[in-house]
């Protein structure tokens, strides 16, 4: 039994006349009487058939001496031939074998069109997939951009009212410590000049404990000025973490951006009740300003550190002696114009399974209200999209992670978008206190 089909169809039929095993009279007539409709030819000799000489060669190359044919249709047009040949000699086909034939054929076509139904359902399901993927990833970065422009004008909006009254403050505090000063130089002089004391200013003296005030003041003054200029410090921090007023590129400092970050985050890394202090450790190497959308940098450094941080509050909870450290290094790669900045923790860590899933939109590893599972999809799309770079991640479980972010200085460099978990092997974070290698 053979299967040949419809040349109008595939060219599989063309391969086979190549190789000299197919019949060219069906081929040049178009499938002749098939294609007008009917089911089924039958020859029980060939050579008793009238069949053309090209016709009777072909047959031979597969010792056919008779044969039974039955189209095949799909959709109402000729798709191919279903032919049984008997080899030994001339063959009378008996009603029943034919019937079977025809059957055989009509099932095949009922075949080809379940068959063409289920790849055009398949096809249908793969586009439906790849479009839920990309309007995932479309209300994600709608969702974060909605919430950081919400938190940028909120930041905006609190650093202004909190600089004012704080420049009053530190602008009033100087004059407030030579004032104080001066009345103490004052009541000295007046100490010594004072033979005789009343003895009512000498009780006042005891009970307001004179020389402890004396002593005590200008302590206070320098305290509160510390105190002013940590606010300040905040708000700058805050101000240049949000840039509410700079959507467009421009060049900054990389650096400056980290450190703002920390700085923010400072309430994360000192030490608590329920853990010791995050250790941070800085390996910076010269960089070069680079041309990027700062505000979304920002977003992205305190996505990874945060994550740092998160990472190594869950080791500890499962090992109360851990000691939580954080790395960042940062270096320029001059022959690829490329800045490379690593966030190293020695937290909980990650299998494979969750690296490979740790871009994705909603994907989060933490409990439910304690994350979105948006940052570090956010963070992805904002490195490779918005600025042509890679952000990667490895991972080794109970043992740490490391975020490995590339950007180009200026311009664009390859990037071979990782599936969904960058190179394999990269990963996650955790936090610390503050300690510093410039190397």
């Amino acid at each position: 039994m053979c299967l040949l089909q419809d040349s109008s169809r595939t060219n599989s039929t063309k391969d086979h006349l190549n190789r000299g095993s197919c019949d060219t009279h069906i081929q040049t007539k178009d499938g002749e009487i098939f294609s007008q409709g009917c089911v089924l030819c039958v020859a029980n000799d060939i050579y008793a058939q009238g069949l053309s000489p090209c016709h009777i060669e072909a047959l031979e190359q597969y010792e056919a001496k008779a044969y039974a044919i039955v189209g095949l249709f799909h959709n109402c047009r000729l798709w191919g031939l279903l032919a049984a040949y008997q080899n030994d000699g001339p063959r009378t086909w008996r009603p029943d074998e034919l019937s079977i034939l025809t059957q055989v054929g009509s099932q095949v076509g009922i075949a080809l069109g379940q068959a063409e139904l289920l790849e055009h359902s398949q096809q249908q399901s793969k586009e439906l997939q790849s479009a839920l993927a990309d309007l995932k990833a479309s209300q994600a970065q709608l969702i974060q951009r909605e919430k950081m422009a919400s938190l940028g004008s909120l930041v905006a909006g609190i650093t202004h009212e909190i600089n004012n009254p704080t420049n009053f403050i530190a602008g009033n505090l100087v004059h407030i410590r030579e004032y104080s000063l001066g009345l103490l130089d004052l009541l000295k002089l007046y100490e010594k000049s004072c033979v005789e004391v009343p003895e009512e200013i000498k009780i006042k003296a005891c009970t307001m404990d004179l020389e402890f005030i004396a002593q005590d003041l200008p302590q206070a003054l320098s305290s509160m000025q510390l105190g002013t200029d940590r606010i300040s410090q905040i708000v700058l921090s805050l101000q240049s973490f949000s840039r509410h007023d700079e959507s467009g590129m421009k060049k900054v400092d990389l650096y400056e951006g980290l450190e703002n970050t920390l700085m923010l985050l400072q309430h994360r890394l000192k030490e608590r009740n329920d853990r010791p202090e995050i250790q941070v450790f800085k390996q910076y190497r010269p960089l070069p300003q680079i041309n990027c959308y700062p505000a979304q940098l920002n977003q992205v450094f305190m996505h990874l550190l945060t994550n740092a941080m998160d990472a190594m509050e869950l080791k500890f909870q499962i090992n109360p002696r851990f000691s939580p450290k954080l790395r960042i290094k940062a270096e320029l790669k001059s022959l690829t114009d490329t800045i490379v900045i690593e966030v190293i923790d020695n937290g909980i860590g990650m299998d494979e399974a969750t690296v490979n899933q740790i871009f994705d939109p909603f994907f989060t590893t933490k409990p439910v209200g304690k994350g979105t599972g948006l940052g570090l999809s956010v963070s992805y799309q904002i490195i490779t999209d918005s600025h042509h770079g890679k952000l990667s991640c490895r991972s080794v479980p109970h043992q740490g992670s490391t975020f490995r972010l590339e950007l180009p200085i200026n311009g664009v460099i390859e990037v071979k978008s990782p599936s969904k978990g960058g190179i394999p092997g990269y990963r996650r974070i955790a936090a610390g206190g503050s300690k510093e290698s410039i190397g």
